[in-house]
């Protein structure tokens, strides 16, 4: 690269830099647009991300304990007998009849 500079370098100093026109300028600052954008949109959804991972770690982390020797929070019933259905709720005895004074 450098023998081509040096090789070449009268003829790239006789070269005028030209100025940009206006519709030159217009592509170069919306194509810097772009790239913020898309920048933006990348950092937002890393972010999204990384929050999802951080949920999942939280609630890998914190899930509620079962209680000792239970495997499931229902335990299977043993083959060949019939669930029994809920025994109603106790009765509460009425208060007595108020004795007149």
């Amino acid at each position: 690269m450098l023998a081509l500079v040096t090789a070449a370098g009268p003829a790239l100093a006789q070269l005028p830099i030209q100025p940009l026109d206006v519709p030159g300028i217009q592509s170069q600052y919306n194509s810097v647009i772009q790239q913020q954008s898309f920048g933006t949109l990348l950092n937002n959804l890393r972010l999204q991300q990384n929050l999802n991972q951080d949920r999942i770690r939280e609630l890998d982390l914190f899930l509620p304990q079962q209680p000792y020797g239970a495997t499931t929070i229902f335990q299977p019933q043993p083959p060949g007998l019939t669930p029994q259905p809920p025994a109603p709720p106790p009765r509460i005895p009425a208060p007595p009849p108020p004795q007149g004074e």
